[in-house]
Order: structure tokens, then sequence, then C-alpha cells
């Protein structure tokens, strides 16, 4: 099974914040950003969000993750 990669605005859906928030989180280098798909886009892990997570919400969010993948199974 590979890894459920996820886009900025899925990302931000999930956290529960404005993608923009963490675009700028990206732009002023608070965490390592992810890599980038074939289109230049950023295809976020569960590690690169749960990374994220720490930096902008101060929290782990591995209860968030795993019920999203309960959900598209």
């Amino acid at each position: 099974m590979t890894e459920q990669k996820r886009s900025t605005k899925a990302v931000g859906k999930l956290l529960g914040i404005r993608p923009a928030r963490i675009q700028a989180a990206l732009w002023n280098n608070r965490f390592a950003p992810p890599e980038k798909d074939c289109s230049g886009r950023y295809a976020w892990t569960d590690e690169d969000i749960r990374r994220a997570a720490w930096v902008l919400l101060k929290r782990d969010v591995s209860d968030l993750l795993d019920s999203q993948e309960v959900a598209h199974e």
C-alpha cells in the first residue's frame, strides 16, 4: 500500500487552519517543506503533516490522521 499524499488545501482542512497560514510558515522557514509532485505542488505525507502540526498547532495530530485513514478504507 502506498502512502497517501495530500494537497496543502486538504492539509489545511484537516488541521482546521487556512492554507495561507501553512504557506506563510513555509515561506518563513518555520519547518522543512514537503516534497513537490510532478506538477510542482506540495505533496504532504503523514509525517509532513505531523511536523507542520507541531509547529503551527503545538500538538500531535495522529488521532486526526488515523481517523482519516479509516474513513478512506
